[in-house]
């Protein structure tokens, strides 16, 4: 290989179209930069066919180029590939199935992720998320983490390490070493820890440990600073972290790969070549670019500069393309002559969203329903014919399957217009993302209230005095759909005598600690 095609196997780019076809930028990335990974489904390929024709196309650029070798094609999908596309099936958040507490839901939502992204031609996934959310006011990890307790992390992350490689496709436990005592969201600032090395190996550091012992092929780094290890640089850019941390102190010999290298926690001081070029000296091995072809091209630029200068060694840079070839053959991804990188889109949209996925998916949310708070109001009979006034941002679906689980009468109120109204019905079920105003104002009412809190657990605590509140780990991220059902389905289901099963994965107070769980 030339210096540019091993460097080229260290980037990877999202595609530059927001449609399903490639467009020349896409074919330049692969065939001119020789980009060893491509990203992908983007969230307007809405269905199966769609993205596997696109992972057909752009493998087939690769195979044309003159090495002829595949894509790797990588993609987030923390809830199951339903998180992008709408044939496809979703999960409860990492938080929601914490609270089943249960190994074999971790396994199974791992394995019929994997199972149909890898119909689709999609190979690696951004997931399982390892931090452990330490911080109640962190920003963005959250419900993307399976709780507060180190080893309730611990013993649900390797088993969707084993889920998702068992079936084809190559788990990144993130972020490492850790993003959950954090109150920034690196998308816009540079968040800093500042615990002391003991903390960081007895609390954050042992979910990234057994998902290597449970045979972690990649990892994805943290954009923060972990001032114990290094108080200068954030993860990503760190040698002490990367290589004495990790490499080193913790034994792991898989690919590392950045987050996403033009979030504000890198770009706004280090700009993205000065970055890039630290990140690789650091010991990454695959850079995340998700920017202009500008942008790549420059890094790839800078990169093989600094090859050639000597500023990054050539010993860094195969080390990282062996490691990144090495995965394309383990994963049969094409590149020895009895594999074949591409898929049968027909075969893509029979698996994606099939019915016993979609059952095991009612079942993951049902268990990890949790009855925070009731008075004696819940269960409500499905028989009462009573009237039932549905507001807040699930008020669709909710209404729908009031409907479906009931014979109320449902009337569907705007936020605003929900105190006026409420007086008219026998019942309100309220849904919220931490909108603890909305259900406030509706408590003078005298109207009994049901809360369906669909953001962070700890958000209940600012209720003032509801008659019954269910927390169902069911935010979605900005970019992804915006429309995650089944955890609100199965929360009106429990609201109508299925007995909750979930148990908190957090500490909300005193009086809701972790573990709490009412049930009929």
């Amino acid at each position: 290989m030339t210096d540019r095609e091993k460097i080229g196997q260290m980037l990877l780019t999202d595609p530059f179209t927001m449609d399903a076809s490639p467009v020349e930028n896409d074919r330049k990335a692969i065939q001119d930069l020789h980009i060893g990974t491509i990203g992908g489904p983007n969230t307007t390929r809405e269905n199966a066919e769609r993205t596997a024709t696109f992972a057909n196309t752009v493998q087939k650029i690769a195979t044309e180029a003159d090495l002829g070798i595949p894509l790797l094609i990588n993609a987030d999908m923390e809830y199951g590939v339903g998180q992008k596309l709408d044939t496809a099936t979703e999960f409860p958040q990492q938080m929601g199935i914490g609270a089943t507490r249960s190994t074999d839901h971790a396994t199974d939502a791992a394995r019929i992720t994997a199972r149909e992204a890898r119909a689709m031609g999609i190979h690696w996934n951004n997931s399982p998320v390892a931090d452990v959310n330490t911080n109640s006011d962190n920003p963005i990890i959250g419900w993307r983490s399976f709780g507060e307790r180190t080893a309730l992390c611990s013993d649900l992350i390797s088993p969707q390490i084993h889920g998702y490689q068992g079936n084809g496709v190559i788990a990144s436990p993130k972020h490492f070493p850790g993003h959950g005592d954090t109150s920034t969201d690196s998308h816009t600032g540079l968040p800093a820890v500042t615990y002391d090395r003991e903390t960081l190996e007895e609390t954050h550091l042992p979910p990234f440990q057994a998902a290597f012992d449970a045979g972690a092929d990649a990892l994805m780094t943290a954009h923060i600073i972990v001032e114990a290890v290094d108080p200068e640089l954030p993860a990503t850019l760190s040698r002490p972290v990367l290589t004495d941390l990790l490499r080193d102190q913790m034994g792991f010999d898989g690919v590392v790969v950045t987050d996403s290298m033009t979030m504000d926690a890198i770009t706004d001081r280090w700009g993205d070549e000065e970055a890039a070029l630290l990140a690789a000296q650091a010991g990454a091995d695959v850079l995340m670019i998700r920017s202009s072809y500008e942008v790549l091209e420059g890094i790839a630029d800078t990169l093989y500069e600094a090859l050639q200068s000597g500023d990054l060694s050539r010993e860094r840079v195969e080390e990282s393309a062996r490691r990144v070839l090495a995965l394309k053959c383990k994963y049969g991804i094409g590149i020895r002559s009895n594999q074949d990188p591409f898929v049968e889109p027909e075969t893509a949209t029979n698996i994606a969203g099939h019915d016993k996925h979609q059952n095991k998916s009612h079942e993951i949310a049902q268990d990890s329903i949790t009855l925070v708070e009731n008075d004696g109001s819940l269960p409500l009979s499905r028989d009462s014919a009573s009237t039932t006034l549905v507001t807040g941002i699930w008020d669709k679906q909710i209404s729908e399957t009031v409907e479906m689980s009931s014979n109320d009468t449902v009337t569907r109120v705007e936020p605003e217009n929900a105190v006026e109204h409420a007086p008219e019905a026998d019942r309100i079920i309220v849904s919220s993302d931490g909108n603890s105003d909305l259900i406030n104002s509706l408590r003078p009412t005298s109207t009994p209230v049901i809360a369906i809190e669909s953001g962070m657990p700890y958000d209940i605590a600012e209720y003032a005095g509801v008659n019954a509140a269910l927390a169902v780990y069911n935010t979605v991220f900005p970019w992804a759909r915006e429309d995650n059902h089944g955890t609100i389905e199965a929360a009106v289901e429990c609201i109508f005598g299925v007995d909750p099963q979930g148990k908190l994965p957090v500490t909300i107070d005193d009086r809701r600690p972790y573990g709490h769980g009412l049930s009929y």
